[in-house]
């Protein structure tokens, strides 16, 4: 009686953000107390508090641009932030105003 043995080749499972090639921005706002608009690409994304932290999952790899508009607070004007930020696969980006 011959008997062999063979192994089974692992499956390697990527995880998705490798796979769908994606990537995070975390935003900070440490510096004020009012909230702000937040813009990627020209389109709306979220809000983020005075003085709090969002993340923005699954954001295509690449360059991005972020823009930021006081929602309120504000004298005259609203306060802007523009940016260029690069997003990189698998990994989380910070951005702090």
């Amino acid at each position: 009686m011959l008997l062999s043995c063979s192994k089974k080749e692992e499956e390697i499972i990527k995880p998705r953000c490798e796979t769908e090639k994606w990537g995070s921005l975390k935003i900070l706002n440490v510096n004020s107390s009012n909230p702000y608009y937040i813009y990627l690409d020209g389109t709306y994304r979220a809000t983020v508090d005075g003085r709090g932290t969002i993340t923005l999952i699954e954001l295509s790899t690449g360059t991005h641009t972020l823009y930021l508009v006081q929602k309120s607070g504000y004298v005259l004007a609203a306060t802007t932030y523009s940016s260029s930020i690069t997003i990189a696969q698998c990994s989380t980006k910070e951005y702090q105003f």
